[in-house]
């Protein structure tokens, strides 16, 4: 998390490009999920067992997704221990990294992913975000920028005691996926990488931002 400047933005949007043109993304077949993760087990020991437990959770799946599309969002907003080997963690420290080759054994999982996300309606709302450190200083009023992981938000305000940092985010085009996720009660909302914003205010460590660009997932990837 955090603003980046104009280079990395260009670096990281040609990265997406490049797995998101219709050559490379179409040749992308869409697989089971448990199929998607089978590169990913060397980097996420664990995540058979996670797969298993979103899947029998995804039988009658809402929003017209299939049982792998709806099980994709449901494995990607589970958490578990140790981050350094929890899905959202590390593929969010993945998408940032500027690194092709680091990405690549995501591709699987990244096209069942997107096709389900992309397939849910973009919602105008008013979202919530969480650092677990004081981000202030990283924002400055009017300073526009983009996100470049998968930001995973809630629709209910956050508890300022337990957080550093909190982001309340006017979004035009965030995705709803509570339908999708392990417990019924979760509330998640999903923003999309390459989505841009621009800081409306910053105080006391509540930061204000609005979206002013959508993501150019909602334009290239049909």
């Amino acid at each position: 998390m955090g603003t980046s400047n104009g280079k990395q933005d260009i670096q990281r949007k040609k990265q997406y490009q490049s797995l998101l043109s219709n050559n490379n993304y179409n040749k992308i077949p869409i697989v089971s999920l448990e199929q998607a993760v089978v590169p990913l087990i060397h980097i996420l020991p664990t995540i058979l067992t996670y797969v298993r437990m979103a899947k029998e959770k995804c039988n009658h799946p809402a929003d017209g997704l299939t049982p792998d599309e709806s099980a994709s969002i449901m494995l990607y907003s589970m958490g578990w221990q140790p981050l350094n080997e929890c899905l959202y963690v590390v593929l969010n420290s993945t998408l940032r990294s500027i690194n092709q080759q680091n990405l690549q054994p995501w591709f699987l999982y990244l096209k069942l992913l997107f096709t389900a996300v992309l397939r849910l309606p973009s919602i105008y709302l008013t979202v919530y975000r969480n650092g677990q450190s004081d981000l202030s200083q990283q924002y400055k009023k009017d300073e526009i920028f983009f996100w470049w992981d998968l930001s995973l938000c809630t629709r209910s305000p956050l508890d300022k005691k337990e957080i550093e940092t909190i982001f309340i985010i006017e979004c035009n085009t965030v995705k709803d996926i509570h339908n999708h996720t392990y417990f019924p009660s979760d509330n998640s909302v999903l923003i999309l990488p390459g989505t841009q914003f621009r800081v409306i205010e910053c105080i006391n460590q509540e930061i204000n931002l609005e979206e002013i660009q959508p993501s150019f997932l909602l334009q290239n990837v049909c």
